[in-house]
């Protein structure tokens, strides 16, 4: 059953389960809030969520993940996914996951990735602030990620 509350993320060849953070109320009753919490992958460093998204008969809310990698230097890589609620199980499901390929894509220098959710932000939108510190270089880049109500899009600019 656990299985059944986990994503999989795609960054390149290289695969991490993710645990759903939010358990229906029909799933409750067989795996528990814990369980869930300790089926969460390591890698998970931190997860925001908001905004509102809908497409057909689907919608759902948005989530910004880090996932943490590296041995030597730590590096992390930032995903933009969206969630729905199936409408016959109420199950939480994975509809979309995007790589922010703008920030995540390999350079010589590891990333720490820093999220702050914009609690201001319009309803049905998600946004949030975005930092990512040079491991070694120290140097630090500030954006803005924001989506709207269009499942697999979202627009990324740099922040003062």
């Amino acid at each position: 059953m656990i299985a059944e509350t986990r994503a999989l993320i795609l960054n390149g060849a290289t695969a991490f389960g993710l645990g759903c953070f939010i358990v229906s109320s029909s799933a409750t009753a067989q795996i528990s809030n814990l369980e869930v919490a300790s089926a969460l992958n390591p890698v998970v460093h931190s997860v925001v969520n908001g905004g509102y998204w809908s497409q057909g008969d689907r919608e759902g809310f948005l989530r910004a993940i880090v996932i943490a990698g590296g041995t030597e230097h730590v590096s992390h890589t930032l995903f933009l996914q969206w969630v729905s609620t199936e409408s016959t199980t109420g199950k939480q499901v994975i509809a979309a996951t995007i790589s922010i390929d703008e920030i995540s894509a390999n350079s010589s220098e590891g990333k720490l990735i820093v999220l702050k959710r914009d609690e201001n932000a319009d309803f049905g939108t998600f946004r949030a602030t975005i930092i990512v510190t040079g491991t070694r270089s120290q140097s630090e880049n500030k954006y803005l990620l924001t989506s709207d109500d269009h499942i697999r899009s979202y627009k990324l600019v740099a922040a003062q």
